[in-house]
């Protein structure tokens, strides 16, 4: 039987910082900009139910170090980046903890 985990979702507005994170948490950021704005008026598009309550994003990071400096491994424009969780305290994110119980 497959279990659907639970999450608990941690919103931060922008000058806020998680200093909590645990690895394996889902990091999903809201960019400034004309790109970003696209692909969240596309995701809106796309999404409808639950899953639209996530279209106010456009970026996603995986925690694979917890912690204050909490280190994340993202897909950007160029490749694979590694980078920390405090690069995004002037962007909006959410921090998504499964519960994989």
């Amino acid at each position: 039987m497959t279990r659907i985990p639970t999450a608990n979702v941690r919103r931060f507005p922008a000058g806020a910082h998680c200093q909590d994170a645990l690895a394996g948490d889902i990091v999903l950021i809201r960019h400034a900009g004309l790109i970003p704005a696209a692909i969240r008026f596309g995701q809106r598009l796309r999404f409808i139910g639950p899953r639209r309550q996530y279209a106010w994003t456009n970026h996603a990071a995986v925690v694979v170090r917890g912690g204050p400096d909490g280190t994340l491994v993202e897909q950007v424009a160029r490749g694979g980046r590694v980078t920390a969780i405090s690069e995004y305290w002037a962007d909006e994110y959410a921090v998504i903890t499964l519960d994989g119980g």
